[in-house]
């Protein structure tokens, strides 16, 4: 009961436009679920997060630690608690005004520094995140359908930007399939040799009364965006971008190898046990049990991701071809490609973050027409990379510099890296150089992220350490230890730099450094 009545202050609150106590659902979320959401993630955890629901908690924080008998208990009471079966059920009203609040926040400022209302917007981001994935893990699928409003009350009744109305309506376009009586859901192929129509997929699990076909998302999202937008887009790009997510593109195959390894070796350290008292044997039975229930799933989750990824690429290559359409002007489509799916998703999570430049490195991979992935790249970083960087907040600075590594690691041997590594350069040192604080903080928020790839050329290298070291003397302790953190990172690869005219001779050996870890990044 003190659940619920908790979650009616919340909501209560939220609705006055006071978001203070959402520190509390994220504490409740955390220590009941296990759902945390985090900056500080290893390339290996976010790879991890690629996949499996198994794979995502072996590789969390406490996922090896925690009892699953005691957190299914957790989980279900938390749930239940949101979804009573005979009091005003809070789940959705909750995450749509937390969806609602996040935008209010820099509209309703009255915080003197930017600094502070960043760090609100982040927090508030943060805990949206943390819910969203509780929800899509904790009700089943066919539940969710029903009490997520459609696409177009999300944007219009609930005034919800698209991005975000996407994170909250993405597991339901996951239950569309073929009006024809088909098994696989989008975004699977149907594995008949023909793709199926998008107007013949129907969503399947709802219980309104006028069935919603794709279609009809299709429709709703033309008027999503302003007219213009779709004489390169179109609506099936948009909707496949935004209705993917990383374990769609990516099967993190080292990830589930590993964690497969450590739990054999965990068992194998059960069988060598030389404790051989009853209380021991019993502890030891259980606990074998554990394991090879989780390598079970594991092994049984990593076949089936694979499997998902290959069918899911095999519908791509068939539709690939409806996403973009001819235009006299490059620029525009790429414009328009990066300000409506990559710019606002790659700031939503570094899981997003990754996803994107993997998007990219799918469309070039299947040779989608009109789209060159040359320019795309050159717009991103040549034309709007220094804006992007000025506008972020902290935590959207990290997020976009893992997007930028990405994608330098994508066109690392590309010829035309010699140019963009120019231009990252003098933007990062202009940021730095900036009077304006988030301008220097973000500029080395970027570069804590792509220290491992970049710079490449030795002159390069040599402009940011000078500008990095005199930020390291700032009177202000944050850019400070910033500062000193990318100052580390940039020694320790130091030795890899080449001179322009070996990069001019392909000169390169990526062999990034492991991450130094830097405070509170």
């Amino acid at each position: 009961m003190e659940l619920k009545c908790l979650f009616q202050y919340i909501v209560n609150q939220l609705k006055k436009g006071l978001g203070t106590e959402l520190v509390v659902l994220e504490e409740l979320i955390q220590q009941m679920a296990n759902v945390q959401y985090t900056e500080n993630m290893t390339d290996e955890q976010v790879d991890a997060m690629a996949g499996s629901e198994t794979l995502r908690l072996q590789s969390s924080l406490f996922g090896s630690t925690r009892n699953y008998k005691v957190l299914n208990k957790s989980i279900n009471k938390l749930r239940d608690s949101l979804l009573p079966k005979d009091e005003p059920k809070l789940a959705i009203p909750l995450l749509l005004l937390i969806a609602q609040h996040r935008s209010k926040i820099i509209i309703n400022a009255d915080a003197t520094y930017i600094k502070m209302v960043s760090e609100q917007f982040d927090r508030c981001h943060g805990i949206l995140l943390q819910y969203a994935e509780f929800l899509s893990s904790a009700i089943a699928p066919s539940t969710y359908v029903q009490l997520i409003p459609p696409l177009e009350d999300l944007v219009y009744k609930y005034h919800i930007e698209p991005d975000v109305a996407f994170l909250i309506y993405r597991p339901v376009m996951r239950l569309f399939r073929s009006a024809n009586g088909g098994e696989a859901c989008w975004p699977l192929d149907d594995n008949e040799g023909e793709s199926v129509s998008y107007d013949e997929m129907i969503l399947h699990g709802d219980s309104s009364q006028k069935s919603i076909m794709w279609s009809d998302l299709l429709n709703t999202i033309r008027t999503i965006l302003p007219a213009k937008a779709w004489n390169g887009l179109s609506p099936e790009l948009y909707a496949t971008f935004w209705g993917l997510t990383l374990y769609d593109l990516h099967f993190p195959k080292d990830r589930y190898d590993a964690e497969i390894k450590k739990l054999h070796e965990n068992l194998k350290q059960l069988e060598d046990s030389s404790d051989n008292s009853s209380i021991a044997i019993s502890r030891h039975k259980k606990d074998k049990e554990r394991i090879q229930d989780l390598l079970d799933k594991l092994n049984n989750e990593s076949d089936k991701h694979q499997q998902h990824v290959i069918s899911v690429l095999q519908r791509l290559t068939r539709e690939k071809d409806k996403w973009l359409s001819s235009s006299p002007d490059a620029l525009k489509i790429n414009m328009e490609f990066l300000q409506r799916c990559i710019y606002p998703r790659c700031v939503l999570s570094m899981q997003d973050a990754v996803y994107c430049a993997t998007f990219v490195q799918m469309m070039h991979s299947l040779g989608t027409p009109f789209f060159n992935t040359v320019n795309h790249i050159d717009v991103f970083i040549c034309k709007t990379l220094q804006p992007m960087i000025c506008c972020c907040t902290e935590y959207e600075a990290g997020r976009l510099g893992r997007f930028l590594h990405e994608t330098l690691k994508m066109a690392y041997h590309w010829k035309v890296h010699w140019k963009w590594s120019g231009r990252i350069t003098k933007v990062l040192n202009q940021c730095m150089e900036s009077k304006e604080y988030m301008e220097i903080r973000n500029a080395l928020i970027v570069l804590t992220k792509i220290t491992s790839i970049f710079p490449v050329m030795r002159k390069s290298g040599i402009n940011i350490e000078k500008r990095v070291a005199k930020l390291k003397g700032d009177e202000r302790e944050d850019l400070k230890v910033l500062a000193t953190g990318v100052a580390a990172a940039l020694a320790a690869r130091k030795s890899s730099w080449v001179s322009e005219e070996e990069f001019g001779m392909g000169h390169l050996d990526l062999k990034p450094v492991p991450a130094i870890p830097i405070a509170g990044k």
